[in-house]
C-alpha cells in the first residue's frame, strides 16, 4: 500500500466568482436617490465621493422620471428603477 502525503501541497487558489453588475434596483423604506447612487458606484467598483455620487444620482433621476415624477426627493418602496451606466458621470442638470 502507498500512502501520498498532501501536506506539503500549497493548495490553489479559488477565483471568486464574479459580481453581477446592478442594473435596476428596488426602492426599499429609507432609500434616497443619493444612496441608491453612492451603492450602485461601489458595486460596479467606481468611485464613490462626493463629487462621484452627485453627479451620478441625476443621471438615476433622469433615466426614471416617469416613475419616480416630478420630485426626486420622493422615491417610495416598491418603484423598479433602471440604473445608468456609471462610467461616464457626465453631469445632468435636472428640471429643466
Amino acid at each position: 500500500m502507498r500512502i501520498v502525503a498532501t501536506a506539503d501541497r500549497t493548495p490553489e487558489p479559488v477565483p471568486e466568482a464574479p459580481r453581477p453588475i446592478p442594473d435596476r434596483h428596488t426602492v426599499e423604506s429609507g432609500d434616497s436617490l443619493w444612496r441608491i447612487a453612492r451603492a450602485t458606484l461601489v458595486a460596479r467598483g467606481h468611485p464613490a465621493t462626493g463629487t462621484d455620487v452627485a453627479s451620478f444620482w441625476p443621471r438615476i433621476y433622469e433615466a426614471n422620471r416617469e416613475i419616480i415624477g416630478g420630485d426626486p426627493h420622493l422615491i417610495h418602496p416598491g418603484q423598479v428603477l433602471e440604473l445608468p451606466e456609471s462610467g461616464s458621470h457626465a453631469e445632468v442638470t435636472y428640471g429643466t
